[in-house]
């Protein structure tokens, strides 16, 4: 299953099923961005999209 988003200029954008986490894991990642000062939490491994 794709997860579909849609960027500012209403191109919708689908997600590999992979690009999900757990919410405790999304808990943890929002309390590492608010403590860094906006840096992007290292406890989430970040993936490159192909289309940058």
């Amino acid at each position: 299953m794709l997860r579909t988003s849609h960027f500012p200029v209403e191109e919708p954008y689908e997600f590999p099923p992979n690009s999900e986490i757990p919410i405790d894991l999304m808990r943890r990642a929002v309390k590492e961005f608010c403590l860094s000062g906006g840096q992007r939490p290292p406890c989430v491994q970040w993936e490159k999209p192909e289309f940058w």
